[in-house]
């Protein structure tokens, strides 16, 4: 989330400053860093998820009871 506030109140504006201003290398350098910004925050969501997969599959997630069930009645 901190990344977003930083994000909108930073370089997206200078951004939207510069276009008003028809300034279009003090764009192009607002619209980089925009986009280094958005690629980090893909990046850490991606690995969040990754890791919050990893940990239901380690720990069997909703599905253990289920299995657990069918494999005791068996027993």
């Amino acid at each position: 989330m901190a990344l977003y506030g930083y994000l909108y109140f930073a370089p997206w504006q200078r951004f939207r400053r510069a276009v008003s201003s028809n300034d279009a290398m003090a764009a192009e350098m607002s619209i980089r860093q925009v986009r280094m910004l958005m690629a980090t925050i893909l990046v850490l969501g991606l690995v969040r998820i990754s890791r919050l997969l990893s940990s239901l599959a380690h720990y069997g997630g909703p599905w253990r009871a289920a299995t657990m069930k069918a494999t005791n009645a068996r027993a």
